[in-house]
């Protein structure tokens, strides 16, 4: 008995340990911490920074470079898991998850990949999209429209990289995060600059060809309106011809013409 309680808390354990890993993949910014839970642990980085820096290293220092050293010295959560600990043991206790609607941002670099976090009294299904998440939605089948954004999302991801590795790797972090959970729904994202190019010349030869088939619609209707006005003109003359010798024909029978 003892021994198949063991196994079963094996089991347990085993599973509780799946299921943390794979909560730490998901982004802090995307977990859905409240908005004072967030301010929290903004004031509480910020505090220990501060703490570590003069007067003269706390104007000289850009904020980039303070985030890599909360980074460093543990200021800055890196996991949910480190949030949870730190609330279980912080004054005020875990508070319940906030519930994200519709999309979820994470950063303003990364919204492309989602929508904010909305309150829970305001309808976000009529909530008109930023011009950051308008700028980097990737859906529909505009595809060269979303070449052009995938390429120029790649190009300022290559510019933060070289003055800021962290946050790029960071913000690409959240674009697989988001791309995924986007999957999840059934929302197709169209992000691979690859299959964007084979899109745009799949689309292309599409309407090429419909085209084609457009322009050869019209001429076999124009020739054919071609030829009824070539008939309708023959007859026209038939018929003007035929009443001319019926009239001759009268003619010669009263003697008036030999």
């Amino acid at each position: 008995m003892k021994q198949a309680e063991s196994e079963e808390v094996k089991q347990v354990k085993y599973v509780d340990e799946l299921l943390m890993s794979n909560i730490n993949l998901i982004p802090i910014d995307n977990w859905g911490f409240d908005d004072e839970t967030k301010e929290e642990m903004r004031t509480r980085k910020h505090r220990i920074v501060n703490s570590l820096l003069s007067d003269a290293s706390k104007k000289k220092l850009s904020n980039a470079a303070k985030h890599l050293m909360a980074r460093e010295v543990g200021s800055s959560f890196q996991t949910v898991t480190e949030v949870f600990n730190w609330l279980k043991h912080s004054s005020k206790g875990m508070r319940p998850r906030k519930r994200p609607l519709g999309n979820i941002q994470s950063t303003p670099e990364a919204s492309s990949l989602t929508g904010k976090l909305g309150s829970e009294n305001k309808e976000v299904g009529f909530a008109k999209l930023t011009k950051s998440q308008k700028r980097d939605k990737f859906t529909g089948k505009n595809f060269k429209g979303l070449l052009e954004k995938a390429e120029k999302r790649a190009e300022r991801l290559e510019k933060i990289r070289k003055s800021n590795p962290d946050k790029a790797q960071y913000i690409e972090e959240n674009i697989l995060w988001n791309r995924a959970m986007n999957r999840t729904e059934g929302q197709k994202v169209k992000d691979d600059p690859v299959l964007l190019k084979k899109g745009a010349v799949k689309k292309e030869k599409v309407k090429e060809r419909r085209k084609r088939k457009w322009d050869q619609r019209i001429d076999f209707v124009k020739r054919k309106q071609e030829k009824m006005q070539e008939k309708r003109i023959f007859n026209i003359q038939a018929r003007k011809d035929m009443k001319k010798n019926k009239k001759l024909e009268k003619a010669r029978e009263k003697g008036r013409i030999l």
